[in-house]
């Protein structure tokens, strides 16, 4: 915390009136870090064309129901087709 205060070039006092735990300034870094780094899977909770449930598994698992392939595997070495 003391790093972060020296590096705002904050009081300790100015400090913890915005943030008075570090909880709340975790808090704050993720809203933020969200803001600016949308989750692309989040996208799918706005799909009107998928159910509710395609919806959640969307944003949950792989394959998503808009992108049902799968990743293609490399061969190993020892495995070529």
């Amino acid at each position: 915390m003391a790093a972060l205060m020296a590096a705002a070039h904050v009081s300790p006092r100015t400090f913890h009136a915005h943030f008075p735990t570090k909880n709340a300034l975790v808090e704050q870094y993720l809203r933020r870090f969200e803001s600016e780094n949308p989750i692309a899977a989040e996208a799918e909770l706005d799909c009107g064309d998928l159910t509710p449930a395609r919806r959640l598994l969307a944003i949950a698992s792989w394959p998503s129901p808009r992108r049902p392939e799968r990743p293609t595997r490399r061969p190993s070495a020892g495995n070529s087709p």
